[in-house]
């Protein structure tokens, strides 16, 4: 471990997890990093949005995880999934109406941002938007529904609306 002043320490769970350990003195770097672009940003006359995210949850001891989703309550797609919800944040120097979102998955933040910023939404983010409405979480390991029931892919494969997404996105990805 790196000599951080006043390091963050883990206190539950039991154990040593320095991988860990080190991810969360990184982060409160971070954070640090970010209130210094937001102090910058905030003065600035221009309109600003600022997006922050990160796409899964860091490579870190696997017993450390297996520790935490032990007392969670949650298992199979649920589970897999949890690993790679991660918190986003929107700033603009300019007042907007203050959201949170409990389900998002990532392939919803462009449209967010552009609708935050009031900017035209394209086709696809349009599509985006009302499919959200039906799967507010689609990732690699499953589909969350809007009553918030986890659907493997074969599952969810099953569904009409997501064999179409499928193909639209296959669509976008490579067809343009």
């Amino acid at each position: 471990q790196s000599n951080w002043e006043d390091p963050v320490q883990i206190t539950s769970p039991k154990g040593s997890y320095p991988q860990a350990a080190e991810y969360l003195n990184l982060i409160r770097e971070s954070d640090r990093a970010w209130k210094e672009l937001v102090d910058y940003f905030s003065q600035e006359q221009e309109p600003v949005v600022l997006c922050m995210f990160g796409d899964h949850y860091p490579k870190v001891e696997e017993s450390f995880y297996e520790e935490l989703m032990e007392s969670s309550g949650v298992s199979g797609a649920e589970e897999a999934a949890l690993k790679y919800q991660v918190p986003f944040m929107i700033y603009t120097n300019y007042d907007i109406e203050e959201k949170e979102y409990e389900n998002i998955s990532l392939n919803y933040l462009s449209s967010l941002v552009c609708e935050t910023a009031g900017l035209p939404l394209s086709e696809y983010q349009k599509y985006l938007e009302n499919l959200y409405e039906e799967f507010p979480v689609v990732n690699v390991y499953g589909v969350k529904d809007k009553s918030g029931n986890w659907h493997t892919w074969d599952e969810a494969m099953q569904n009409r609306e997501l064999q179409e997404y499928e193909k639209v996105q296959y669509r976008m990805l490579f067809d343009n």
